[in-house]
């Protein structure tokens, strides 16, 4: 297999969708940049998407279309309507070039399984419209803790293993590192994969510049760019939490009392566990 990128070859589109393509018309043989609207069908079989807006130009033929909704390439352009104005033109769905190319499908979803580079620009929603991973539409959960936190982790975790069973959802933290791969690389692909980030408090955790700069800094750069769930659990009692960036996020315990505070540890991370649930369940039914 190249070590080249890859193009993420799969969904599909549907008429009014937002697309993109880049080509090499005859009138910008450099390369050039176009948006295009889908109006509608060609046809009957709905293989064949009518494009409109953007001057698709003799030598365009081929070029992939990106599903701005999905974040993948829906086809490929297939013909111009009219060469002269912007008319747009016609373009082949993915599903057709799967089926006549069967081993295709197979090997890019292969491919993106171990290179993570177009994964990691979708966001959590697209990568569930995707189902990239060939898996359920489980939500995937990563622990961003101290190593001294690791029991209370596992506490936690205990508690969400219905959740788990139900595949509701997956979980991921650093002992979860593939043999062979480097610990960073791993850690920072999860990490941009999560749809929901635990992020677990103690004065251990925010005393650590390295889970601060590699974990903590992406977690809330993904919050406010894309969304994603980051939810503050607190293990243990530290001053000055609520200053730092995640401090204006709405924190587990709901009433703000630490797990170190309460009399029955069990009852602590039972509430944190199906206050959880409750945000899965929200995105599962957003998504």
């Amino acid at each position: 297999m190249s070590n080249h990128p890859c193009v993420l070859l799969q969904g599909g589109a549907e008429p009014y969708s937002k697309l993109y393509s880049y080509g090499y018309p005859d009138i910008e043989p450099p390369g050039a940049s176009t948006t295009l609207d889908s109006e509608g069908w060609a046809g009957t079989q709905q293989e064949i998407l009518r494009l409109k807006e953007g001057q698709v130009r003799p030598g365009m033929s081929g070029s992939p279309v990106l599903n701005e909704q999905t974040g993948s390439i829906c086809g490929i352009v297939q013909w111009t309507r009219d060469r002269n104005t912007a008319l747009g033109g016609k373009a082949m769905l993915t599903k057709v070039i799967v089926r006549e190319f069967a081993a295709l499908e197979t090997q890019q979803r292969q491919f993106h399984q171990q290179d993570r580079r177009w994964a990691n620009c979708l966001t959590a929603q697209q990568r569930r419209k995707l189902d990239l991973d060939n898996a359920t539409d489980a939500i995937e959960v990563f622990f961003s803790y101290h190593p001294k936190d690791k029991n209370q982790r596992d506490d936690l975790e205990t508690q969400l293993a219905i959740m788990k069973r139900q595949k509701l959802i997956t979980s991921w933290y650093d002992q979860d590192i593939t043999a062979g791969k480097a610990n960073t690389q791993e850690v920072t692909d999860h990490l941009n994969a999560a749809d929901i980030i635990l992020l677990l408090i103690s004065a251990d955790f925010l005393a650590s510049e390295s889970l601060y700069q590699n974990e903590v800094e992406r977690a809330m750069e993904r919050c406010t760019k894309e969304g994603t769930r980051v939810i503050p659990i607190l293990l243990r009692s530290v001053e000055g939490w609520e200053e730092m960036e995640f401090g204006k996020l709405q924190p587990l315990p709901r009433d703000r009392r630490p797990v170190n505070q309460w009399k029955d540890k069990d009852d602590a991370f039972a509430h944190i566990a199906k206050e959880i649930r409750r945000v899965v369940q929200e995105l599962r039914s957003t998504s």
